[in-house]
């Protein structure tokens, strides 16, 4: 096969890939809006730091074994709480 070839059949799978991730992202707002949700019945505060600062860490190590970059892992999860905390603050 030619670079070409070779080069499409990979682009094509990082859009796959892609779109999983966004499929992953849909899903795990739906549940963050469930948790806001419950948050709301039970006059709970939306930021639970502890819990977040608990996962992030979690996170980064299971980056690491996946030989992601710390700040990198970092900067993506801060992003998704940061919009999971937007949509529970809507309810």
């Amino acid at each position: 096969m030619d670079y070409q070839t070779v080069l499409k059949i990979f682009r094509d799978q990082i859009e796959e890939i892609d779109i999983e991730i966004l499929n992953l992202f849909a899903k795990r707002f739906e549940i963050s809006l469930s948790i806001g949700n419950l948050k709301k019945e039970n006059n709970l505060p939306i930021l639970d730091i502890d819990r977040f600062n608990t996962l992030l860490e979690k996170l980064k190590q299971e980056g690491k074994r996946n030989n992601l970059d710390e700040d990198f892992v970092e900067d993506i999860w801060n992003r998704v709480h940061r919009e999971s905390i937007s949509r529970q603050g809507e309810i």
